[in-house]
């Protein structure tokens, strides 16, 4: 299984439209594309709802029954490529995304799973060249991910995909 496919991904309530993503600062929209974070929002990542809350640009915090066991941090290290570090239940995973090399970003229902509402599962399908998501390891190399992650989240999949345009038009494929 990947390591994006391990990333939660996110419920944003009140992130409806896609002028307030074009809006958002790329490290968040990448957060609510790829991962699901955002403020207030509801992850599954367990048999119960995660809530995320944002402490800063690109930082986030979940709380499962109150209690804190969560972080997600996106950096953007140069224009359009984001390093991702996620930790939940003491691991630490690592993603690399290089937006300028993606050429299109699709989302599609994955079913109900079993989820607690309003949290529902998708799909992710990038298209691009390789090298767009990639696991940065400790020797400097980095290892190639699945172009078909998922995630459960309550966002909408207009709310998912307007976050995922913007994106495209801050990061035009190289």
């Amino acid at each position: 299984m990947s390591l994006l496919r391990l990333l939660p991904a996110l419920a944003l309530v009140g992130f409806a439209s896609a002028a307030a993503a074009q809006d958002a600062p790329s490290v968040d929209l990448v957060a609510l594309a790829f991962v699901g974070f955002a403020e207030g929002a509801q992850v599954s990542m367990g048999e119960e709802p995660t809530m995320v809350h944002q402490t800063g640009a690109g930082t986030f915090e979940g709380m499962t029954n109150g209690a804190l066991d969560t972080t997600l941090t996106v950096a953007e290290t140069t224009p359009c490529l984001f390093d991702l570090t996620f930790t939940h239940a003491g691991e630490i995973f690592r993603v690399r995304l290089d937006l300028g090399l993606v050429e299109a970003i699709a989302y599609s229902p994955g079913g109900s799973m079993g989820l607690p509402e309003p949290i529902l599962p998708y799909a992710i399908e990038l298209a691009g060249a390789e090298g767009m998501a990639v696991r940065p390891l400790d020797d400097g190399t980095t290892e190639p991910l699945d172009n078909t992650p998922s995630l459960a989240t309550s966002a909408t999949m207009d709310q998912l995909q307007a976050a995922a345009t913007a994106l495209q038009e801050a990061c035009p494929t190289r």
